[in-house]
């Protein structure tokens, strides 16, 4: 076995030179060797997460993984990928829906409603530089409840970029893993409107059992509790009460608790453990939130898609909601009238993605490249090969192919080329190199933006 995991170490080598940094940080790193079967010539590794094994199987085990397995190993092998959560379960393991709710209530007194999404999981939210750290202590929150180093957890960001989805998140990996916990997710506005409530039918001491007695208590969108000093009290006691029972504490907000326009005393409590941010996402990971959402929805990923989805992850930046909604839209649109979601389709119904009134032509685009890169266009339209000149124009190609509607052969005759297989492996190499290099998808990004496709 000793040699087996050195030569899954070398395994590892192999693979980090194939794929971007973050990538192997984010899906490698904690990757466990756990078994190996000559017979069946297969390997089993352990994956944290469900997540981590869905991305693996789908993003890198056939071109990347197996391969570099294949290399150290020196023979053709199986991979099985487990998760540690099937391990520890164990099989036949019952859950208990009494004690979990997707409402808001957990007695009779108030009306129920279901608010919580099954379909928000730590799985489907897609990590990147923006949000790490928040999903981060989000799932360590899950996995430990109580622990006094995450209580209480205080996530805050602008809206739409995925708050509500890691506290969803929490409430369902709970019910999964830990099913005998009473868990309650509510907005601030339900819990203010169910005081109110209880104050008006009194019935605050079912109000009080119901909000002090959970194993875990969510609340979303705190700074809704502006200028309502009264409510602000009864969650001030309330957050006594769970804090001082170990029980976990998870809340929202729309900016940092030290920021928010309500009593000092409780913004302070609000800041007592974990404090963690989401911020926009860059475009990496815009592109990789609607693949996944391509995913979700069944959608083949071909060349004309993830176009679209370049499109789109290009001009919405500041909201995942948006952006998910927009691709949804337009998935939808082009299902409906039966036609290919591709950039002709995009160009004609969605023009609000495009300046200009969508008139992108290659010569805007050689000039910003070349701005860029501080050469001539005709450099770009020349035959030099070196790389400083090589390199510009092979990303001037790559963003013709994919913000215009101009076939290889217009491409080649428009850089002065004869030969349109040229531009065809030139859009080749900038779209993997996009895809394992991050230096290459920032310069592609930075110039997309300059020319406000």
């Amino acid at each position: 076995m000793n040699n087996h995991n050195e030569l899954w170490s070398l395994s590892l080598d192999f693979l980090s030179t194939k794929i971007n940094k973050t990538a192997f940080k984010n899906w490698f790193e904690n990757l466990t060797f756990e078994d190996i079967d000559e017979n069946s010539k297969t390997i089993y590794l352990l994956c944290n997460t469900s997540m981590q094994e869905d991305i693996i199987m789908k993003r890198y085990m056939d071109e990347y993984l197996i391969p570099s397995v294949n290399e150290a190993f020196q023979d053709k092998y199986n991979i099985k990928l487990m998760t540690k959560r099937e391990n520890e379960k164990g099989a036949g393991k019952s859950k208990n829906k009494d004690n979990y709710s997707t409402t808001s209530t957990v007695n009779s007194t108030f009306s129920q409603e279901n608010i919580v999404n099954i379909r928000h999981t730590f799985d489907n939210f897609v990590v990147g530089n923006n949000n790490d750290y928040a999903y981060y202590t989000a799932f360590s929150v899950a996995e430990d409840l109580g622990n006094p180093r995450y209580n209480p957890l205080y996530i805050f960001g602008d809206p739409g970029l995925g708050k509500t989805h890691l506290m969803h998140a929490i409430c369902n990996y709970i019910y999964e893993v830990f099913p005998e916990k009473k868990v309650l997710y509510v907005t601030s506005e339900i819990f203010a409107n169910e005081f109110i409530s209880a104050l008006k039918n009194k019935t605050m001491d079912l109000f009080k059992d119901k909000y002090r007695n959970m194993d875990i208590l969510l609340l979303d969108d705190v700074q809704f509790f502006k200028g309502k000093e009264t409510i602000q009290e009864e969650i001030f006691n309330t957050f006594n009460v769970l804090h001082d029972s170990k029980k976990q504490i998870v809340l929202s907000g729309d900016r940092n608790p030290s920021e928010l326009e309500i009593s000092d005393r409780l913004a302070q409590r609000f800041g007592w453990g974990l404090v963690s941010t989401i911020k926009k996402p860059v475009f990496e990971t815009r592109v990789a939130i609607l693949e996944n959402k391509a995913e979700q929805e069944n959608i083949n990923i071909n060349d004309d898609v993830l176009s679209v989805i370049n499109i789109i992850a290009s001009n919405i930046t500041d909201n995942v909601r948006e952006l998910e909604s927009t691709f949804f839209n337009l998935t939808n649109m082009a299902k409906f009238r039966g036609e290919p979601l591709n950039t002709n389709f995009v160009r004609k119904n969605a023009t609000y993605l495009f300046n200009n009134n969508g008139e992108i032509d290659v010569d805007s685009i050689k000039n910003v490249v070349s701005q860029y890169y501080g050469i001539s266009i005709k450099d770009l339209e020349g035959k030099k090969r070196t790389r400083d000149i090589a390199v510009p124009r092979q990303i001037a190609i790559y963003i013709t192919r994919e913000l215009t509607d101009m076939s290889f052969p217009s491409i080649a005759e428009a850089f002065g080329k004869k030969d349109h297989s040229t531009m065809m492996h030139a859009h080749k190499k900038i779209g993997n190199e996009i895809l394992t290099n991050e230096s290459v998808k920032f310069v592609v990004d930075e110039i997309m933006k300059k020319i406000k496709i």
